[in-house]
């Protein structure tokens, strides 16, 4: 009974407490500037602002480009909200991670949900040697 209690409580550390967000403070945008593979997100600037452009395939939104936002600590914010009747989004949270050097998902309280990997045409156009 103690080693099954004693297993719950480091599956619920687990999930409860994820890995933190690993930031220097600053937004790296220039370095989250392109496209991410597993997300299929093309980072841009344009005219000085800077957005995401959700080029998902299965994805029918109004409005493609999404303004990036600052939100703490170097992470950043997205909001999917009210973007068309197919879609039923909220706030997404992201940034570059200085451990891991790529773009990784948050939740509102910077922990780490997933590492992205960036674009590679070879992968999709079967090219790769």
């Amino acid at each position: 009974m103690k080693k099954l209690v004693i297993m719950v409580m480091l599956l619920l550390n687990i999930f409860v407490f994820g890995e933190k967000f690993h930031s220097d403070g600053n937004s790296n945008l220039e370095k989250l500037k392109g496209t991410w593979d597993s997300r299929f997100w093309e980072i841009v600037k344009k005219k000085n602002e800077w957005y995401v452009e959700d080029l998902d395939p299965a994805m029918d939104i109004d409005v493609p480009l999404l303004q990036i936002k600052p939100y703490k600590n170097g992470a950043l914010v997205i909001d999917y909200t009210n973007l068309g009747s197919d879609y039923v989004g909220g706030l997404v949270y992201f940034g570059w991670d200085t451990k891991y050097k790529t773009l990784v998902i948050l939740d509102k309280n910077l922990n780490i949900e997933s590492k992205e990997e960036r674009y590679v045409a070879c992968l999709h156009n079967g090219t790769c040697n």
